[in-house]
């Protein structure tokens, strides 16, 4: 799955009062945090245990200890005011195909249903990626939507290579993706072609030679979820899937159909058919997004970033800023580069929420009077376009990459051309893409659309990441699933953004078991205002201090759409 949100992440670092989660590991003994660390304790791994009454584990040939392991849960990051949230490991086969072989970890998280008497189980979160982090997403929802906490434990996972779970898949020198992502898609000469040839091949080359990368695999992960299912002694579980999680629940779904409870999907990918197909329609949803919505929103209030007063005139300006770029990257407060690749990556970054919006028009404001501006306005400017080098984007193309069969080079090359000048914001760099030179043989998605579970699908119409047709060719494919349509609404996900509509339709199946009976639907959000001057906004410094990995972009931005709704005193 090409989701273009590779070099965003930087954006999205999860803002947990003055805590910070992308450090935590999970490996035995325990010990206690120091003053000066920044990742928070570490919880012990499961334990083996003797229960009697541990649900069937639906891979027969798996070892019997592993299935019986009991989770020794700690409070995840002492000292951060979420005593709520416990993290544990759980052993998994590293590979599926051997059982009995060797075993890996993988953190998980749970908050316990805050009212024991109406509990009915878990429900397991994923934030999409593929290979996102997902500890916090549980807590998250906790926050945010109470009923659901009351009646489910909220678990959140790590998936296997990724963020806490151990070992993390770190395949490749950064500095190979950093130069990739930051060669300009626009610039056709043969050499900078090239280049974009030269630099797939030796990534796909290094990552998929890394002795862990064929493990990280959706076939994979599935089954990590259905042992975690059977450790926390669940006949069943429930599901929040957002982007490319949609994919990993259907995924779960047709392998596990009898262990499907409730299932809510936001943001499809279209799981039945293969990878490609749903990405390859994202470089024109994101120019969509952009050119509807973000320009038009600039331009209403030029009388705050005046950059224009109509969504053309804003174009031209950052057109013209851009070229300017191209030919001469910029020198930013701190020592980074801004380069034109770079420039576009900010820009994207701002499309998968609207509460970005103010960010991304103010840095591009300062931009235009970047030597008279403030240390402070400079500071701002590099925490939204500042390079991030490609770091921690393995997960995301080790299942990319092996999760389907790739389109040829070719086809990559013919679909940038088109891209190029259709969508160039995202369609320019639609080589960057490694996936046609990965060794090894790809899995094959097991989901047959007529014989998967009910599912609860939801899409807003203008999702610049999951633009809407993939949502309609799923719903086309899966009688028994409805779709939610949510209207003139061009943020990436949104249930628990307190849109009503959705909150209402979507808790009375995931609470009350009542699935709707037909497609339906919703309002979306009204677009936000401008900050007001002197306001900490969505790139904040210090509610960005860590780095996050590709994909997640839902799990990392919750939290700030909760203090900008609630007020961060809500969390503290």
């Amino acid at each position: 799955m090409h989701l273009d949100i590779r070099r965003v992440a930087r954006l999205m670092a999860i803002p947990l009062a003055a805590a910070t989660v992308a450090g935590l590991a999970v490996s035995s003994p325990a010990r206690a945090a120091t003053d000066t660390e920044a990742t928070p304790p570490v919880p012990t791994t499961a334990t083996a245990g003797t229960s009697a009454d541990a649900a069937a584990l639906d891979t027969p040939a798996v070892a019997t200890a592993l299935a019986r392991q009991s989770p020794t849960w700690q409070e995840c990051y002492p000292g951060a005011g979420f005593p709520q949230l416990e993290c544990a490991g759980v052993q998994v086969p590293k590979d599926w195909s051997k059982p009995r072989g060797e075993r890996i970890t993988i953190a998980v998280s749970r908050v316990k249903a805050s009212d024991p008497a109406q509990r009915r189980g878990v429900l397991f979160t994923n934030p999409g990626g593929p290979g996102g982090p997902g500890l916090t997403l549980g807590l998250y929802l906790s926050l945010v939507e109470p009923e659901l906490a009351a009646t489910y434990d909220l678990i959140g996972i790590d998936p296997r290579g990724v963020g806490s779970s151990t070992p993390v898949l770190e395949c490749a020198d950064p500095a190979i993706l950093g130069e990739l992502y930051n060669l300009d898609g626009r610039d056709v000469s043969a050499a900078n072609q090239k280049r974009f040839l030269e630099l797939n091949k030796k990534y796909a080359s290094t990552c998929s030679a890394d002795p862990l990368t064929r493990y990280i695999r959706t076939d994979q992960v599935v089954r990590d979820f259905d042992l975690i299912r059977s450790v926390l002694r669940e006949r069943k579980i429930s599901y929040v899937g957002y982007s490319a999680g949609t994919w990993l629940g259907a995924w779960y779904g047709a392998v596990f159909p009898h262990r499907v409870d409730r299932f809510m999907l936001d943001g499809i990918v279209d799981f039945t058919s293969n990878s490609y197909s749903s990405a390859v329609r994202q470089p024109r949803g994101f120019q969509k997004s952009y050119e509807s919505y973000l320009l038009p929103w600039i331009a209403e209030h030029d009388d705050v970033y005046e950059l224009g007063g109509t969504g053309d005139v804003v174009k031209k300006t950052i057109e013209a800023r851009r070229a300017a770029l191209a030919s001469a990257p910029m020198t930013l407060a701190g020592g980074g580069t801004l380069t034109a690749a770079g420039y576009d990556s900010g820009i994207v970054g701002a499309l998968y929420w609207t509460g970005l919006y103010d960010s991304i028009a103010t840095a591009l404001s300062i931009l235009e009077r970047y030597d008279s501006a403030t240390d402070e306005e400079k500071a701002a400017v590099a925490e939204v376009f500042g390079g991030d080098g490609g770091l921690g984007y393995d997960p995301f193309w080790a299942v990319s990459c092996q999760d389907d069969t790739s389109p040829s080079y070719q086809r990559i090359l013919d679909d940038t051309r088109r891209f190029r000048v259709s969508a160039p914001l995202t369609g320019a760099t639609w080589n960057a893409y490694p996936c046609p030179f990965w060794s090894g043989r790809p899995s094959r998605s097991p989901v047959d659309g007529d014989d998967l579970p009910r599912m609860l699908l939801v899409n807003n119409d203008a999702d610049p990441a999951t633009p809407l047709g993939n949502a309609l060719a799923a719903r086309r494919n899966t009688p028994r699933s409805v779709l939610i349509t949510v209207r003139n609404q061009p943020d990436h996900t949104i249930y628990a953004s307190g849109a009503p509509c959705v909150e209402e339709i979507v808790n009375n199946w995931l609470i009350n078991g009542v699935f709707p009976r037909r497609d339906t639907t919703c309002a979306g959000l009204p677009l936000p205002e401008p900050e007001p001057a002197g306001t900490a906004s969505a790139a904040d410094g210090a509610a960005r201090a860590a780095t996050a990995a590709p994909g997640q972009v839902p799990a990392q931005i919750w939290v700030d759409r909760f203090v900008k709704r609630h007020g961060a005193a809500r969390i503290r």
